[in-house]
């Protein structure tokens, strides 16, 4: 997603406006050159074309009604040969400017001999130099005022001479030949070099301004080129980028709304948690008052038992008591039985005396069987209260260690119970706070699923503007192509 390496795969900007360092150096000419090698290569060329197309008008048109067609084909294959040679070995060199300079005046002197010195031929060589400003170079304007200058001298000497070539008469003026019209063109050839100078030395000047404009104009639009490609890649990775983090942070306020709903839920669902757990601690709290109340009562229970058995042993201890009283009076009956039978014997002995005391020995023996039968069924109702109170104890003992177990249970019990009670409160209280922890986190889901919306709707916006910034780029695009081509234009105009 880096924009730097991406923007790498773009297309680099058109570099053809733009004049190389390398290209820019004109071979062998030096800062007076005035054409860097591209643009001395074009014009070159378009000067040696014009060159050449002389040569139709001074073969064929120029010696027509002047009866010198072959001194204008002898000169023109000549000058056409010079500037042929000189094209073919110097046509990325400064020397050609010059070359072709000389040949331009050649063929002025040319027309002007094949016409005999019409003066209208003359204009040939005011044009000529004008022509050769193309170069914005001094050397070859300099070169051919001074070739001119040394032909009207040289044919104005020929001519006052009356010199001939091939019975044709040298001829420099048509009319009044004379140092004065030589002298006088010769000014004004001066005035054109001058001027002529002047203006290629500022051409030359404001062309390389120019040229330094331009390349730093093409430089320029090349950087916002490649800065407007850059950006709008760059635009095209962050939308995309938006893009996929807006449908994630959809994806994540989907789940946030499934989570803040799933925490009211489990926050509902603790709260009642908690509110049941509350009941059952508060049922524990009432079932481990009743636990205490239950072991105390165990204890009490366990203390009355111990005193049953006590009360119970010794009203076994009394049962023996009384068993052995009973043997006494049994004894004491039997005895007491005896000795009624023996005052029974003893008042019958007595006679009448002894009747009253009979009756009362038969009385006595009767109680005294009588105290023996009921001594007797005590003893059998002792015997049985004893056996009775044999299993009572013997009941009551393991009742006992029933008691014991049974509160050494309850007693395990109501500590695990209190245990369970505060590990009820714990709960409860732990309950209590994911409860409101829940609470919490809810409202803080609900304000990231509020933040999380407006940060969809933040990339939504931020997706827009990066399309406008897209298509501005695409638009600066275009506005520096159109640049460029007229950049290109110009370049090629001059």
């Amino acid at each position: 997603m880096n924009a730097a390496s991406n923007s790498g795969s773009t297309a680099p900007a058109d570099t053809s406006t733009v004049p190389d360092e390398e290209t820019s150096k004109d071979t062998g000419t030096g800062v007076n050159a005035g054409l860097n090698l591209d643009e001395r290569k074009s014009t070159n060329r378009w000067v040696y074309i014009i060159l050449l197309l002389h040569l139709p008008f001074t073969i064929w048109l120029a010696p027509m009604g002047y009866g010198t067609e072959e001194f204008a084909l002898l000169g023109s294959v000549l000058i056409g040969a010079i500037a042929t040679g000189g094209y073919l070995l110097f046509s990325n060199h400064r020397l050609f400017s010059i070359i072709a300079a000389c040949c331009l005046m050649l063929f002025s002197s040319l027309l002007i001999q094949t016409q005999l010195g019409r003066i209208e031929m003359h204009f040939h060589i005011f044009c000529a130099l004008a022509f050769t400003l193309i170069y914005r170079d001094w050397a070859p304007i300099v070169t051919a005022a001074g070739l001119i200058a040394v032909h009207h001298l040289a044919l104005n000497a020929l001519q006052l001479q009356e010199v001939q070539y091939a019975e044709m008469p040298i001829m420099l003026f048509n009319y009044g030949c004379s140092w004065e019209i030589a002298f006088l063109h010769a000014f004004f050839v001066v005035v054109e070099t001058t001027v002529l100078v002047i203006y290629s030395i500022r051409m030359r000047k404001e062309h390389a301004a120019v040229s330094e404009i331009l390349g730093t104009l093409s430089r320029t639009l090349m950087d916002l080129k490649r800065s407007a490609n850059m950006l709008s890649q760059m635009g095209h990775d962050a939308q995309r980028v938006i893009k996929e983090q807006s449908s994630t942070i959809s994806t994540i306020a989907t789940q946030a709304t499934n989570l803040v709903e799933g925490n009211k839920v489990i926050a509902a669902t603790t709260q009642q948690v908690a509110s049941t757990l509350q009941k059952t601690e508060q049922s524990a709290s009432a079932s481990g008052a009743q636990m205490n109340q239950a072991m105390s009562t165990t204890s009490e229970m366990n203390t009355l038992l111990n005193q049953s058995a006590q009360t119970v042993s010794k009203l076994q201890a009394d049962a023996k008591n009384i068993v052995s009283i009973i043997e006494v009076i049994r004894t004491i009956s039997k005895q007491t039985g005896l000795l009624a039978l023996n005052a029974a014997i003893e008042a019958a002995r007595a006679g009448k005396q002894g009747e009253g005391f009979a009756v009362v020995a038969g009385e006595v023996r009767t109680l005294s069987v009588r105290s023996e039968r009921s001594t007797q069924e005590i003893q059998e109702m002792i015997e049985s209260l004893q056996h009775h109170t044999s299993e009572i104890v013997e009941a009551m003992t393991r009742g006992q260690k029933d008691a014991a177990q049974t509160k050494s249970q309850v007693t395990d019990a109501g500590t695990t119970f209190n245990g369970i009670c505060d590990s009820l409160t714990t709960v409860n209280r732990m309950v209590q706070e994911i409860s409101n922890n829940a609470q919490h986190q809810s409202s803080a889901n609900e304000q990231a699923h509020d933040q999380l919306k407006t940060i969809n709707a933040n990339s939504e916006q931020m997706v827009d503007c990066i399309q406008e910034v897209i298509i501005s780029s695409q638009i600066l695009d275009q506005l520096v192509r159109k640049i460029e081509d007229e950049v290109g234009k110009y370049c090629k105009m001059q």
